[in-house]
C-alpha cells in the first residue's frame, strides 16, 4: 500500500465517526483452483468470500452477511484507487490494475459498489448493491468492446482458443434468483469467421436446480442469417455442489429461406427448421437431432439440383469423460432432379442411414468417422440429344468418412436407346475412392432370357461426373424377329440369321458419349430378296466405331462358303464389310472366288466387286 487517508469526524463522546477512506496502492492476491474456485488472500476473512443471502443458502434467519454490529465502524464511504489484483490461474500470473469506490448507507444497511478493474489494459465495469442481512441486490459487470483473446489464451490450458475478436458484454442481476448475461458481435474461431451477433441468457436458481432461457443469433459470410432459441435445466447434486442431471432444448427460429454461398456454389434451403434435445446423466449423452426443410436447391455453373421436401433425423449418444458422440442417422429426401446441359436426373426418394462418430475436443468436433448407406429410389438418367435414358434405377451405395471400401447393389428396369427398351438387369457396387466406384452386373433383353450381358465398369465424380462401362453378351442368334429392341433393323437386309457374340464399351467424359463393339459372327446366312441375293456360312469379326448411329470401320473383311445373286453363284469368298451411317452397307469382294464375270451390279450400289475373277 502506498497511501491511506481517513476524514473522521467526533459526535459527542462516542466514538469516532469515520467519513472517507483513501486507500492507493493497495495490491490483492488472488488465486483460482478448480476445486476452491476463487480464493483471495488477504483481504477476506478465511480467504472467502460470501455475498449469498441467508434465504438463499438455506440457513436459519439472522444470520448476516455482514455483521451488522460491524456497521458503525465502517466509513460512509472508501476509495481504493491505483490498486492491484494479482491473479493466479494455472500457475500463470497476471496483474489487473483497478480503481474503485464503497458507498454505506449505515441505515439502511446497504453497501454499493462502482469499480473499474482494467484486465489486460480493457476497462471492465462492476456495479453492486449489497443488504448486510439479504445479500447481493444488484450486480453489473459490463465491458463495451472487449477482446478476449488475451484472456482466452490466460485461463486456457492449450492453445485451441474459441473466441477471437471485440466483443460488448455483460453480466446482471435481476432479482433475488434471476441473472442475465448477455453479450454482442462475438467472433469465434472455430468455425471460422462465425459470428454472434447477439446472445441473452436468463439464468433461474432455485431449490438445487438452475434453470436457463437463451436465445442468440448466428452469422457468417457463407450464409443467411440464423436466430436459435434453446432452455437448458441443470439439476444439482442433493449436497447442492456438482450436476447431477442436464437437459437441454435448442430449435432455430422460423425462416422463410437459408441462403448458402460458396465459391460458385449456391444453396437454397426453403422453411428451414432444426430442433436438438440433451439428457446428460452420470456422464452419459442421449438425445435427439431433427431437421426439415420444404424444398431446397443447388446450383453451380449452368447446373442446377432441386429437391421436394427433405427430413433428417439422428439419435445421439456419447460419453462426457471421453468426449466422444455417436449420432443415428435417418434422411429422407424426395423428388430430386439434376439438371446439366447434357443431361437429366431424377430420383423420386433418397433415404439414407448409418452411424457417424465424432471426437470432441474444448466442446467443438475435432475428428469425424462416418459409416452410413444411401438407398436410391426410382431415379432416372436421360442425355437428350444422344437419345440415350436409363429409368426405373434403384440402388444401395454405402457412404464412408475416411474412405474405407464398401459394397452396395443396384437395378435398372429400363436401358433405352432412341424410345426402345434395350436392356434391363442388376449388379454390385464397390466404392474404391472418395469419389469413384466400381460395378458389375447381369444385363438382359426385356422379355428374354436368350441373350445375357455381363457388364462391368467404374464412375467418379472428379472432375466431374465420368462413367466407363464394358459389356460382353453371351453367344446367340441374331434375325430380325428376336432382339429388334437391341439391335437396329437394317432394311436392305431382308433376313438374316447370325450366330453372334458381342462386346463392346461406352464412355461419358467431359459432357460426350462414346461408344464402340465389336462382333463376333460363329455362323450365319443373309438374304436380300430384292437384290436377288443370299449369302451363307458367314465367319469373321465386325467392328464398330459408333453404335448411337451404326457405324464400322471401313474394309473389314469376312469368309463367306456361298453368295449366290441370281444364276450366278461364288464359293469360298472374303468380302470386305463396312456398314455407314444412314445406314447403308457396302460389300467388296476381294481375291480369287468362284464367280461368275457377268455379276449383275447392284442397283443402290452396296455390292461390287474389287478383286479378280476367276
Amino acid at each position: 500500500m502506498d497511501l491511506a487517508s481517513v476524514s473522521y469526524a467526533f459526535q459527542g463522546a462516542g466514538m469516532p465517526d469515520v467519513r472517507d477512506l483513501t486507500l492507493s496502492g493497495v495490491t490483492i492476491q488472488g488465486t483460482y483452483h478448480p476445486r476452491d474456485g476463487m480464493v483471495m488472500d488477504p483481504v477476506f476473512r478465511d480467504g472467502k468470500l460470501s455475498l449469498t443471502s441467508a434465504s438463499e443458502k438455506g440457513s436459519p434467519p439472522g444470520l448476516d452477511v455482514i455483521p451488522s454490529d460491524w456497521l458503525p465502524f465502517l466509513p460512509d464511504r472508501v476509495q481504493v484507487t491505483s490498486a492491484r489484483l494479482k491473479l493466479t490461474v494455472n500457475q500463470k500470473v497476471t496483474v489487473m490494475p483497478f480503481n474503485g469506490s464503497v458507498s454505506i448507507n449505515k441505515s439502511d444497511h446497504q453497501l454499493v459498489c462502482d469499480a473499474v478493474f482494467y484486465p489486460f489494459g480493457q476497462p471492465v465495469i462492476l456495479k453492486t448493491r449489497i443488504h448486510s442481512v439479504a445479500g447481493m441486490q444488484a450486480f453489473l459487470l459490463k465491458a463495451d468492446s472487449f477482446d478476449f483473446q488475451p484472456l482466452s489464451r490466460f485461463v486456457s490450458m492449450n492453445s485451441n482458443q474459441v473466441i477471437s475478436g471485440i466483443t460488448d458484454w455483460s453480466v446482471e442481476k435481476l432479482t433475488h434468483n434471476t441473472w442475465q448475461v448477455a453479450l454482442s458481435d462475438m467472433m469465434l474461431k472455430k468455425p471460422d469467421k462465425l459470428v454472434i451477433p447477439f446472445a441473452l441468457a436468463r439464468i433461474l436458481t432455485e431449490d438445487r436446480q438452475i434453470t436457463v432461457l437463451g436465445e442468440a443469433g448466428i452469422s457468417h459470410p457463407m450464409f443467411s442469417d440464423l436466430t436459435a432459441a434453446g432452455r437448458a435445466r441443470v439439476a444439482l447434486n442433493p449436497s447442492g455442489s456438482g450436476v447431477q442431471e442436464v437437459h437441454l432444448t435448442c430449435e432455430t427460429q422460423p425462416l422463410k429461406q437459408l441462403v448458402v454461398q460458396q465459391k460458385q456454389i449456391t444453396v437454397r434451403v426453403e422453411q428451414p427448421l432444426a430442433a436438438l434435445s440433451l439428457q446428460i446423466k452420470d456422464q452419459v449423452i442421449d438425445g435427439n437431432l431433427n431437421v426439415t426443410f420444404v424444398q431446397a436447391g443447388i446450383q453451380k455453373q449452368g447446373q442446377t439440383v432441386t429437391s421436394g421436401r427433405g427430413a433428417f433425423q439422428s439419435g445421439i449418444h456419447g460419453t462426457v469423460n471421453t468426449q466422444s458422440l455417436t449420432f443415428d442417422l435417418i434422411s429422407h429426401l424426395s423428388r430430386i432432379d439434376m439438371h446439366t446441359p447434357d443431361s437429366d436426373l431424377k430420383i423420386q426418394r433418397l433415404d439414407t442411414a448409418g452411424k457417424i462418430f465424432m471426437a470432441m475436443t474444448d466442446g467443438l468436433p475435432e475428428s469425424l468417422r462416418m459409416d452410413l448407406t444411401t438407398e436410391l429410389v426410382s431415379g432416372s438418367v436421360a442425355v437428350p440429344d444422344k437419345k440415350v435414358a436409363v429409368q426405373g434405377i434403384w440402388a444401395q451405395i454405402p457412404v464412408t468418412y475416411p474412405h474405407a471400401s464398401g459394397a452396395g447393389q443396384f437395378s435398372v428396369e429400363k436401358l433405352m436407346i432412341d424410345n426402345r427398351a434395350v436392356l434391363t438387369g442388376k449388379g454390385g457396387i464397390l466404392r474404391t475412392g472418395k469419389k469413384d466406384i466400381r460395378f458389375d452386373g447381369v444385363f438382359h433383353v426385356p422379355d428374354s432370357d436368350a441373350v445375357t450381358i455381363s457388364l462391368n465398369g467404374k464412375a467418379g465424380l472428379d472432375p466431374g461426373f465420368r462413367i466407363h462401362v464394358d459389356a460382353e453378351t453371351n453367344r446367340f442368334r441374331l434375325s430380325p424377329y428376336r432382339f429388334d429392341t437391341l439391335f437396329p433393323r437394317l432394311p436392305f437386309l431382308s433376313e438374316y440369321d447370325l450366330d453372334v457374340q458381342v462386346s463392346g464399351s461406352a464412355e461419358w467424359q467431359n459432357h460426350h458419349l462414346a461408344t464402340k463393339a465389336d462382333l463376333v459372327i460363329h455362323e450365319g446366312s443373309v438374304s436380300m430378296p430384292d437384290q436377288n441375293l443370299s449369302v451363307n456360312g458367314i465367319q469373321g469379326r465386325l467392328a464398330f466405331k459408333d453404335l448411337l448411329a451404326p457405324a464400322s470401320f471401313p474394309g473389314q473383311v469376312v469368309t463367306v462358303a456361298r453368295v449366290q445373286a441370281g444364276d450366278f453363284t461364288a464359293t469360298d469368298a472374303a468380302v470386305r464389310v463396312t456398314l455407314e451411317p444412314g445406314p447403308s452397307l457396302l460389300l467388296e469382294t476381294c481375291g480369287s472366288i468362284g464367280l461368275a464375270d457377268g455379276f449383275p451390279p447392284s442397283p443402290y450400289g452396296f455390292l461390287r466387286r474389287t478383286g479378280p475373277s476367276r
